[in-house]
């Protein structure tokens, strides 16, 4: 609230996260009627795109969201991390986060703060509030809240609650129904923690617009190569009501906050259709950077590779169909087979570079010094090799479309900046608004490979929204240029605090009234924020955890 003595005012901020939401969805439904809140919010509030990270990766966004620095800055850029010097990674959580987190810097300035279900608060750190973490927390038997006590409480109200509700995803429309449940079934807790305990910053995410546009983007896009619409008719309906029921939870929130309390509706990144696969390694290997073994194991005759190919489609639709998990289970134990055979299949002595995984939009040069078997000088040749890569994947056309498959390809250094900017790809592939996505396969594809119709329709896009709503908040206004860096240093900014100086993000005045930032300049402050309050080294998984993140990523093709 302004007062008369000119005083910076005291706002509190509600945090609501979409994951993967995206205007090409909100928009049409809101001009059907069906998401009355949402509109409400963007007629009488603020509203525009907000630029995701480079690749926009959930990992790297959440993370750039929550410490207002680029991933060179704190850390993380995917959901492993390569161990050095092998060909190998480990999964990621709150303890390789390399940067104090807003809650963080809001609990020193003495603010109380509420997280939920955001990526990478596993395990939580300590505030003065509570956390309950989200998806990286390994099993419902982890200490997922801040203070532990809290856990219990969380059961004691709604007892079916887990901390990652979306563990069991499928293509199904029983999977579909289930959502709203869950949606329900956490925010009961959301809304039971704000109301108790009414804290100054209450940050929440939602995972489902992501998982829905990963697994069925196909029924919402009428335009998309393995569109039915048989099919949409039976699925549009239940994806739609995902939807509403989100829209339903924003209504609900927005009865329980007052005048002082600004809400933010944000996604870390937009969504679209995934047409096909790009084979990186099979590229890299028909150019020369990459040479497989000269063995039979690797080099099967074009019938075998046939059947083969044939085979992984059954499979595909064995898992599609796969209602009692016996195909899911079976494929996970011959996941990491499959990828120790890709490894050993690759003749290191002969390979300048490989492909990242999928989920890392990059590829390594084969590096003297970092890499095992590394062949690659630094200096000049590492940095030739990346330039002729680099020239000539932007020259790579999809032979099915005609299209350019790349927006742009970049050198590392050209996107991030700070001192983890090594555990990034040494090269940054941006599909830009292009259907494609990294493959993973190493033999015996096509480079550009269509997607099958029972799998993966849809993949990340750079513009995920941003809704901003409250007192002093411009009506019926466009913003643009927001990026998903601005939102910590507008957080403080809004509750009247000084911004620490290492953050990558500028304050969005464009989305305030005249009046709330006339004679109110934003503060900086040199202030280490680099060590977390619990900043005790890197916590890793057991093997069963490790195991049991893995099999949530692989459902929805992160690995």
């Amino acid at each position: 609230m302004v007062s008369k003595n000119n005083k910076k005012p005291t706002m509190k901020v509600m945090v609501i996260g979409l994951d993967g939401a995206t205007f090409n969805v909100l928009n049409p439904l809101i001009r059907q009627g069906k998401l009355p809140n949402l509109q409400h919010l963007i007629q009488n509030g603020t509203s525009g795109h907000l630029k995701s990270t480079l690749p926009p990766l959930s990992p790297a966004a959440w993370s750039t969201f929550q410490t207002g620095k680029n991933p060179g800055k704190h850390g993380v850029f995917d959901f492993f991390r390569n161990s050095p010097g092998e060909h190998s990674y480990i999964p990621v959580n709150s303890t390789f986060l390399k940067s104090k987190t807003l809650w963080e810097i809001l609990s020193d300035y003495g603010k109380r703060v509420g997280v939920l279900n955001i990526m990478f608060n596993y395990p939580p750190r300590e505030v003065n509030g509570f956390i309950v973490s989200g998806k990286e927390t390994p099993g419902e038997n982890s200490e997922y809240t801040f203070p532990r006590s809290l856990k219990n409480e969380i059961l004691q109200v709604e007892p079916k609650y887990e901390a990652e509700p979306f563990k069991r995803i499928s293509h199904t429309i029983k999977f579909l129904k289930e959502v709203p449940i869950l949606l329900n079934r956490q925010e009961k807790i959301n809304s039971y923690l704000f109301k108790k305990y009414s804290p100054d910053l209450f940050v929440n995410l939602f995972a489902i617009p992501d998982i829905i546009h990963h697994v069925f983007w196909k029924y919402m896009d009428p335009s998309h190569p393995s569109y039915c619409e048989k099919e949409s008719r039976r699925y549009l309906p239940l994806i739609e009501k995902c939807y509403q029921t989100l829209d339903e939870i924003i209504g609900a929130r927005l009865k329980m906050i007052d005048e002082d309390t600004i809400v933010i509706i944000m996604s870390d990144h937009g969504g679209g259709p995934l047409h096909c696969f790009i084979q990186l390694n099979r590229w890299l290997e028909q150019h020369g950077f990459l040479t497989i073994k000269k063995d039979k194991r690797y080099h099967g005759s074009s019938f075998l590779r046939n059947i083969k190919s044939l085979m992984r489609k059954l499979y595909s639709y064995a898992l599609m169909y796969d209602t009692s998990g016996f195909f899911k289970r079976l494929r996970f134990e011959t996941m990491g087979k499959r990828m120790a055979s890709a490894q050993n299949a690759i003749d290191w002595s002969k390979t300048k570079a490989f492909a990242g995984r999928s989920s890392e939009h990059g590829i390594y040069c084969n590096l003297k010094g970092r890499e095992k078997n590394g062949i690659v000088n630094p200096g000049e040749e590492y940095e030739s090799l990346r330039q002729t890569i680099i020239s000539q994947l932007l020259k790579l056309i999809d032979p099915h479309s005609g299209q350019r498959v790349f927006e742009n390809v970049y050198k590392r250094e050209e996107i991030y900046d700070g001192p983890y900017m090594s555990y990034a790809p040494d090269i940054i592939l941006d599909f830009g608004n292009n259907p494609y996505e990294p493959g993973d396969v190493l033999m015996g594809e096509e480079i550009v490979e269509k997607v099958r119709s029972n799998r993966f329709s849809g993949m990340h896009r750079p513009d995920g929204i941003l809704i901003v709503y409250g007192r002093d908040i411009k009506k019926d206004a466009k913003i643009d240029g927001a990026q998903i860096c601005d939102i910590a240093s507008s957080i403080l900014y809004m509750m009247g605090l000084k911004i620490p100086a290492d953050m990558d993000g500028k304050v969005l005045h464009d989305i305030f009234e005249p009046s709330f930032i006339d004679n109110r300049p934003a503060e900086y402050i040199q202030i280490e924020t680099g060590k977390s309050k619990t900043d005790e080294g890197e916590m890793n998984y057991t093997e069963d955890e490790t195991e049991e993140i893995q099999k949530r990523l692989k459902s929805l093709g992160y690995i």
